[in-house]
């Protein structure tokens, strides 16, 4: 309520500058710094002056009244000014205390109703209230309805205030509804240069960090997670999950120790395997997309299974090698783009494949597939950054390059 306050005092007083904060919160709400931490010293100049442009009227203390209300208002402004910097929990405060420096709540400030495509505190609350009494199918029912006038993104963000008050009956019933229907959660790729500032990104946050429960037994925990593993409907988003629950990964929440969490990959891995067999396919075929983490995870955990398929697979059909070979590739996209680009198979990816596979078998499986006619007639080709595809042939002969130099002992 200070903040509404604050506000329409500056309409009445200053309403050019309610004006300014209405049209340009690109100006109010922001976060000048660059992807690595370091402060963003030309969006702070640019914002600066675009501040003291709206203020160009006003005599030397009336400029100041009006920075001090603003920086009030809009506590983002500080690294601007005195270079402090915010961590996210202040951000989550900021939406929780339903401030106008949220960007979920700015536009609130200006409208006296629920703007399209937000979502209505009151219809969150009550979704929240009534979860206990719901059973699995009312619970997506009144997701959808939710959904109808807001979107995935606002719901996500508004859990992830309040991960840390829900009951566990409750956590895992929305957890379990969310992870069940990971297809049917819609937003823009190309808005998210990060997926973890995605909604299916921050709802891989809102899973893990649900875990953190004290009352709970690790057991209880360990079990719910291995039903969410077991029913989400995207394997991609189950290893995203499995990813953010490593404990090897020294950022991750230690929820679960290496042995709950080897028992978690197993189940994750035999569901993989079952699937895969079930359409009479291997990993590569079922899930091209999701093929990195699936071998990644198998291969650190249990690296004798994981050899005896590949090898397994591949002398089923050599062609498989060729698919080996690109799930270890580095990949990219540009801005703008929704699918990522296969990179170049550089010294480093050479080195850690041979650490892993047989570098004669997988040599031996190439040569099934090209003759060395075929690999020696032309010179090797290095893709591009802007070149979209890398073709088996291309991919072969970098193969060879690095298999070729390891002959006349390449450094490790």
């Amino acid at each position: 309520m200070v903040d509404l306050m604050i506000v329409e005092a500056i309409k009445i007083i200053y309403p050019d500058i309610h004006s300014f904060i209405e049209s340009y919160p690109q100006y109010l709400l922001v976060h000048p710094v660059k992807y690595d931490g370091t402060p963003d010293q030309d969006k702070k100049s640019d914002i600066e002056k675009h501040i003291e442009q709206s203020l160009s009227r006003y005599d030397s203390n009336q400029k100041q009244n009006v920075l001090e209300l603003l920086r009030k208002l809009f506590p983002q402004l500080e690294t601007v000014y005195r270079n402090t910097a915010y961590p996210d929990r202040s951000y989550a405060e900021w939406n929780r205390n339903q401030r106008i420096c949220s960007p979920q709540y700015f536009n609130r400030y200006f409208s006296y109703c629920v703007i399209k495509g937000e979502l209505s505190d009151l219809s969150f609350d009550k979704f929240i209230s009534d979860l206990s009494l719901l059973k699995e199918d009312e619970i997506q029912t009144s997701l959808n309805k939710l959904m109808e006038d807001s979107t995935w993104d606002n719901l996500i963000q508004k859990l992830r205030l309040i991960e840390k008050e829900l009951t566990w009956d409750k956590y895992q019933k929305i957890a379990l509804a969310l992870a069940k229907n990971i297809n049917g959660i819609n937003y823009n790729k190309r808005q998210y240069f990060f997926q973890s500032f995605s909604p299916i990104g921050q709802l891989v946050y809102f899973i893990s960090r649900g875990l953190d429960k004290d009352q709970v037994s690790v057991e209880d925990k360990l079990d719910f997670t291995k039903k969410l593993l077991s029913e989400t409907d995207s394997i991609d988003f189950a290893y995203d999950i499995l990813r953010d629950l490593n404990p090897q990964q020294e950022d991750n929440q230690k929820s679960f120790d290496k042995e709950q969490f080897t028992i978690l990959w197993e189940t994750l891995n035999n569901r993989v395997l079952e699937c895969a067999a079930s359409n009479d396919k291997d990993i590569f075929d079922q899930f091209p997309h999701e093929a990195y983490f699936i071998c990644k995870f198998w291969e650190n955990y249990d690296p004798n299974s994981f050899n005896r398929y590949i090898k397994k697979v591949v002398d089923q059909n050599s062609n498989i090698i060729i698919k080996v070979l690109r799930t270890y590739l580095p990949r990219f996209r540009t801005v703008g783009e929704d699918n990522q680009r296969d990179g170049n198979l550089e010294e480093k990816t050479y080195k850690y494949l041979i650490s892993i596979l047989d570098k004669d078998y997988i040599a031996e499986n190439l040569h099934t597939i090209f003759s060395n006619e075929e690999i020696q007639s032309s010179p090797v080709h290095w893709n591009e950054r802007e070149e979209y595809v890398l073709s088996d042939i291309d991919l072969t002969r970098q193969f060879f390059h690095w298999y070729n130099l390891s002959k006349e002992e390449l450094p490790t």
